[in-house]
C-alpha cells in the first residue's frame, strides 16, 4: 500500500486544513458570498496560492501569511461587496504579474 507523502511546506499543510472557496479565475461575487457565509462560524483569513485558488480558515487557526498571498481577514460585520473588491484587487495584481512574466501584450 502506497503512503501519502507529508506536505512539503507549511503553506501546503495549511492548505490541506483550509477550505477551498474557489478560484480567482471564477466568479468573485459567488466566492465572496461563500466566504461571507463562513463568517457565521468565526472570523476568517482568506489567501490565495500560486495556482490562483482562494482558501480560507478560521482566523484563530491561521498563522501569519506572506503578504503577497493574503487577501484579507474578515469578521462578522464584513460586507460581501468589500470581500469581492479585495478579491478583485488580488486578481488584477495577479493578472498584471502573469502578463509581465509571460510577455503578453494586453
Amino acid at each position: 500500500m502506497a503512503s501519502i507523502a507529508p506536505p512539503s511546506t507549511f503553506a501546503d499543510r495549511r492548505a490541506q486544513r483550509a477550505k477551498l472557496a474557489g478560484s480567482l479565475t471564477g466568479d468573485l461575487g459567488i466566492i465572496a458570498l461563500n466566504l461571507h457565509h463562513a463568517l457565521k462560524r468565526s472570523d476568517i483569513v482568506v489567501w490565495t496560492d500560486a495556482a490562483a485558488e482562494v482558501y480560507f480558515d478560521a482566523a484563530d487557526r491561521c498563522p501569519n501569511l506572506e503578504a503577497d498571498h493574503l487577501v484579507g481577514t474578515y469578521g462578522l460585520g464584513a460586507n460581501i461587496a468589500d470581500i469581492e473588491a479585495d478579491l478583485g484587487v488580488v486578481r488584477h495584481e495577479r493578472l498584471s504579474n502573469w502578463m509581465i512574466l509571460s510577455g503578453d501584450d494586453a
